[in-house]
């Protein structure tokens, strides 16, 4: 995953590899995250059919194993996501909108955060420019997922509760001591 993120994609694919045949002999889940992982790397060296063979092959991997449903869509979703890209990167519009809206629909049913934030960024950058009312309802998503997310922001939200409680705190206080003079 370093070497992905430091888009070195030799290294990158060369040890997914590794870590797929590793997978397939000690953790299925290792096999089915580097699959995916190989499909993303094969779609950004413009090697699309094999892209969509590993991303396919995954999706037999979920099915075929013995897991718990909410995992395998967790899964799915990683892996719809991933076919829309392909699907974006070949012009295949239809399959890529399909996809994407899979990829989130899966993210809001099970509440997946980080997921529903990938997938509605990718469907809001789908819809600029094209369908202004769309790209607004995943913009308004998306930016409330990232405000939550947010450790700054969580920061002042206990902030500025803790002074609201402060003050809802001295009002009784002051209430409490007008009645007391009273």
């Amino acid at each position: 995953q370093v070497y992905y993120d430091l888009n070195q994609m030799d290294s990158a694919l060369f040890f997914y590899q590794q870590a797929y045949d590793i997978g397939l002999k000690a953790n299925v889940n290792v096999a089915i995250h580097s699959l995916i992982a190989m499909g993303r790397v094969y779609n950004m060296y413009v090697e699309h059919v094999t892209a969509m063979r590993c991303l396919r092959q995954s999706i037999e991997w979920v099915k075929a194993v013995d897991r718990l449903w909410s995992t395998k869509n967790s899964f799915n979703s990683e892996i719809y996501l991933s076919m829309a890209e392909v699907f974006q990167k070949t012009g295949q519009n239809d399959s890529c909108l399909f996809y994407a809206k899979q990829s989130f629909d899966i993210n809001i049913k099970y509440n997946y955060i980080w997921g529903i934030s990938y997938a509605g960024k990718f469907l809001f950058n789908y819809y600029e420019n094209k369908n202004d009312a769309e790209a607004y309802k995943y913009l308004k998503i998306i930016t409330r997922i990232s405000d939550s997310l947010n450790p700054v922001q969580r920061a002042k939200d206990v902030q500025n509760l803790a002074f609201e409680e402060e003050q809802r705190l001295q009002s009784i206080e002051a209430a409490q001591k007008k009645k007391k003079n009273r």
